[in-house]
């Protein structure tokens, strides 16, 4: 009997000394791995700033091929969330939603695992000599589960090795990418309406000077049109691109016009009725010379190609400055790439 009451005793202190050395452990977790990469830091950051990739990088996407993703909000930037149901129990089913977007520096996330708890992400961002230095991490409370704490001993040796694979994947996916740097242009997701436009189709070689004059022998004939039909402009004029390979620069020069009332298209006149895009594109403004334009077309695609975006059709030009009026160095030029 003596001997019994000794094990129960001995079971309760090292119960009790269990809770209080528990009681004493870390509440907050904090995990986090780091990586250069050799890429712009814009590059590094749309990667992160949307989770239309993530599975391409996750450490964790692999361990159930059949788990069911959702997404919702926005395509990128605050709002954006991906919602994932697995039943692989190292999967399970939770969310995340980005929080904070400071372009090319920070992206924070709001993680949600169900019954396990909820925690804090980051991605930091910031240029190095050698590219780009990515952090990623999370900050978790374990509040006052003794059990939780003493598994939070254990946290960072265990997601710090998959921070260290998805590190490791998301640097070759992005020093397989595009090295355009777009962080000095202005470009976002927009999403266009349809307009009619009175347009002529033109084709010129690639050399800036003759599209130019190609150009602006179209834009005169569609203001002739225009005048003639006592139509009412409703936007800046635009060029629609055809087509752009080594046998040149194919395209329709056109203005929207404002009402329903299109007059019919005259025998032989070169002048037709179109109807612009619909849908969601990437807009970016340029400014400067029309000459200038091939790098902001190259940053464009870089842009796309990081944030998994694909071509939905023809992009075109809307030249917003009176090229009369406007200094070359000043002139605005609003680019459009459909995408899906």
């Amino acid at each position: 009997m003596r001997y019994v009451k000794g094990l129960l005793l001995g079971v309760l202190v090292l119960v009790a000394l269990f809770i209080v050395v528990g009681l004493f452990l870390p509440r907050m977790v904090h995990v986090e791995r780091s990586t250069v990469i050799d890429a712009p830091p814009c590059t590094v950051f749309a990667l992160v700033n949307s989770f239309k990739r993530f599975n391409e990088w996750s450490p964790w996407a692999a361990l159930d091929p059949n788990a069911k993703h959702a997404f919702t909000g926005p395509s990128q930037g605050v709002g954006a969330k991906m919602s994932w149901s697995s039943n692989d129990r190292q999967v399970g089913s939770g969310s995340q939603t980005i929080v904070t977007s400071q372009p090319f520096k920070l992206v924070e996330t709001k993680l949600d695992f169900g019954r396990q708890g909820v925690a804090n992400g980051f991605y930091k961002v910031a240029a190095v000599d050698k590219g780009t230095r990515l952090t990623w991490g999370f900050d978790t409370d374990l509040g006052s589960n003794i059990i939780a704490r003493y598994f939070g001993l254990l946290m960072d040796s265990m997601a710090g090795k998959d921070f260290e694979k998805g590190l490791a994947k998301i640097k070759t996916l992005a020093e397989a990418l595009p090295k355009g740097d777009w962080s000095d242009l202005k470009i976002e997701l927009v999403t266009t309406e349809s307009k009619t436009v009175v347009g002529v189709a033109g084709h010129s070689g690639l050399d800036p000077a003759q599209i130019g004059r190609v150009l602006s022998d179209a834009f005169k004939k569609v203001m002739r049109y225009v005048t003639r039909n006592g139509l009412e402009m409703a936007g800046p004029p635009i060029a629609i691109t055809t087509s752009w390979d080594d046998n040149g620069y194919g395209f329709i020069a056109g203005v929207p016009i404002a009402g329903s009332r299109v007059p019919k298209r005259r025998r032989g006149s070169p002048v037709e009725i179109h109807q612009t895009y619909a849908g969601e594109a990437v807009k970016a403004v340029h400014v400067g010379s029309y000459a200038s334009m091939h790098p902001t077309y190259e940053k464009i695609i870089s842009y796309m190609a990081a944030y998994g975006l694909e071509s939905n059709g023809s992009s075109w030009e809307e030249y917003v400055s009176d090229p009369i009026r406007t200094p070359e160095a000043e002139l605005v030029t609003n680019v459009f790439f459909p995408v899906k």
